[in-house]
């Protein structure tokens, strides 16, 4: 019986991240990492997510800028990858836990953010 029930609940954990258990909105920090000022410069961020099977797409805001669009994103298991368009290019490795996300996202002009966002 509990090799049963457990196995039900790991598959329906499974169904439910492959059937959009990521969609949301993900509000958090993020340190810049700076060699001018030890220990970063900390920012706001909201990452607004839409999850169809394995792919992603949605927002990233940081701080006060304007939400820039995620053209292309996949989720594999606990992990969240996705690449931004738009004037501000960037890309995220993010790994996902009991609604959280943390990782890195680095853009394209090479600065890094050290992110911890929590899902309301």
């Amino acid at each position: 019986m509990k090799k049963i029930l457990l196995t039900t609940l790991v598959l329906a954990a499974s169904l439910a991240a492959q059937t959009g258990g990521y969609s949301g909105i993900y509000d958090g920090k993020g340190i810049q990492q700076s060699a001018r000022y030890p220990g970063g410069v900390p920012y706001s961020l909201q990452i607004t997510l839409i999850q169809a099977g394995e792919s992603l797409t949605g927002t990233l805001k940081v701080g006060n800028s304007k939400p820039v669009p995620i053209i292309s994103g996949t989720v594999s298991g606990t992990s969240l990858t996705f690449a931004t368009g738009g004037k501000s290019q960037s890309t995220a490795q993010l790994s996902a836990k009991a609604g959280q996300l943390t990782g890195r996202v680095t853009s394209s002009t090479g600065v890094v953010y050290e992110v911890a966002l929590t899902k309301h």
